[in-house]
């Protein structure tokens, strides 16, 4: 039996290695399918001018794979709570860029977005950036999957705790910066505790809380808590990442805001 030359023996691996690594990558295209189901969503309008509102929006936008999508939301603007629905389109470029445009009673909105995160060929996240707005600020945010199919959701689907961060913006320099993180725990019948930590205005301080939840169909909802370092926080909030009925995630927007210059928005995570 003859031994191959060691030299022909390199050749042949190396010209096997490279054809390997010469096969191209297959490519994702993306289609108006790739965006299906139910998202969470967070906008935050940011804004130097300090005679401007800030604003925050928080809400659910639901795609249906073939171009068409509705919406429902809460707002802080000026200081004032508000809610509201829309409906419009969508269309994904194959590269996973895509548009939406949605109408509803003050008008038309119309977002660039971005893909990623897909499993089974749905993005389970999508980045925001506002395309029609004529002011020197910007509004963007993340929405994040809740359901690629139909659901209904009570108090019973959200239960355990929840890590959470906040943070506060504000145009106006007279206004105290805040950030807060901290525990949510849910009992899935509609009450509520929490413990934080903050930073208000350089000084450090720590609270509980205690109070209730309310869940609507959709997956919005609202908090109400009496704090130890007094008064009452309120929140709206976002399920995602539903998974056999209960969410990973939470986005957040506090209601109200301190005067028309400022927003406070953050996430929760499940422990």
């Amino acid at each position: 039996m003859r031994v191959p030359d060691s030299r022909v023996f390199q050749i042949v691996v190396l010209v096997a290695v490279t054809a390997i690594f010469a096969v191209p990558a297959h490519a994702v295209v993306f289609t108006n399918a790739s965006v299906k189901g139910s998202y969470s969503f967070t906008l935050n309008r940011w804004i130097a001018d300090s005679t401007l509102s800030q604003e925050g929006h928080l809400g659910v936008v639901t795609f249906d794979g073939a171009g068409n999508a509705t919406a429902s939301f809460t707002s802080m603007k000026d200081g004032v709570l508000s809610t509201g629905t829309a409906t419009g389109t969508y269309a994904i470029n194959a590269n996973g860029t895509g548009t939406v445009s949605l109408t509803g009673a003050g008008g038309t909105v119309q977002f660039a977005m971005v893909l990623n995160s897909t499993v089974a060929k749905v993005a389970q996240n999508i980045q925001l950036l506002l395309t029609n707005d004529a002011t020197n600020g910007v509004t963007s945010g993340t929405a994040v999957l809740q359901s690629s199919t139909a659901a209904t959701y009570n108090a019973a689907s959200i239960k355990g705790i929840f890590g959470f961060q906040l943070n506060m913006w504000a145009a106006d320099v007279s206004l105290s910066r805040q950030g807060i993180v901290g525990l949510f725990n849910f009992n899935g019948a509609g009450k509520v505790t929490a413990s934080f930590t903050q930073m208000k205005a350089g000084v450090l301080s720590t609270g509980t809380g205690t109070g209730t939840y309310t869940m609507n169909a959709d997956g919005t909802g609202a908090i109400s808590l009496t704090v130890s370092t007094g008064g009452t926080a309120n929140l709206v909030m976002a399920l995602n990442t539903v998974a056999a009925g209960h969410p990973k995630g939470l986005q957040l927007l506090v209601t109200p805001g301190t005067g028309n210059n400022s927003v406070e928005s953050g996430v929760a995570l499940k422990q």
